[in-house]
């Protein structure tokens, strides 16, 4: 589809993952754990909207309206070839690097459409106040990778009343998900499952 790239659920699913590469990074890098998302949820990959220089790669703006949009349109666009139309909200979103830092702005900002994420390998730990709102977040890094700050993220986070942990992926460096990949991120992805209720079939599809 050009600028979406996706995997898809079983038929009947209508749960929504956004993946949100990190910078001038690869968006098809959720490969390295397709075999692991559940089938409940179809993964929508969306190309940032800023071009790296002398690349063809892409890298995320600053501003959470250009990218909620762009995102919503891609949504929306793989909802329209479906047999059954993906839900509208109550969506999970995966950012890494600087896609953390982008998801952490679209948890704040949209807590009903993206309810809750993983933020791995980001350059910070979020803002104070930012996810107060989110139902849970996993902060993620490799063991290879800078993640004190994401594990005091983490403790901060669940200490406000957020459910909230940090993963481990062994063996990883930044921009990796190391040889456990498919397991650390399917067991996230299944435990924020877990947290989402709207992810029953009861929230809003697009041709609602």
């Amino acid at each position: 589809m050009g600028e979406v790239w996706i995997a898809e659920g079983a038929r009947e699913s209508t749960g929504v993952l956004v993946y949100l590469h990190g910078r001038c990074g690869d968006p098809e890098a959720f490969q390295a754990f397709v075999a692991s998302i559940p089938p409940s949820l179809t993964l929508v990959s969306v190309r940032g909207d800023v071009k790296c220089k002398g690349s063809e790669r892409t890298r995320w703006s600053v501003s959470p309206a250009v990218i909620d949009a762009r995102v919503r349109k891609a949504v929306e666009a793989v909802s329209e070839r479906r047999a059954r139309p993906l839900q509208a909200d109550g969506w999970l979103v995966f950012g890494y690097s600087e896609g953390a830092l982008r998801a952490e702005a679209l948890l704040a900002r949209h807590p009903d459409r993206y309810v809750a994420g993983v933020l791995a390998g980001g350059p910070r730990a979020p803002r104070r106040g930012t996810l107060l709102r989110a139902r849970r977040v996993v902060f993620m890094a490799g063991s290879l990778d800078a993640r004190g700050h994401l594990q005091k993220a983490a403790e901060d986070l669940a200490a406000a009343g957020v459910e909230a942990r940090f993963d481990l992926l062994p063996g990883a460096r930044h921009g990796e998900y190391g040889p456990d990949g498919e397991t650390v991120v399917g067991g996230a992805l299944t435990w924020l499952l877990d947290g989402a209720p709207s992810f029953t079939n009861e929230g809003r599809s697009f041709q609602n």
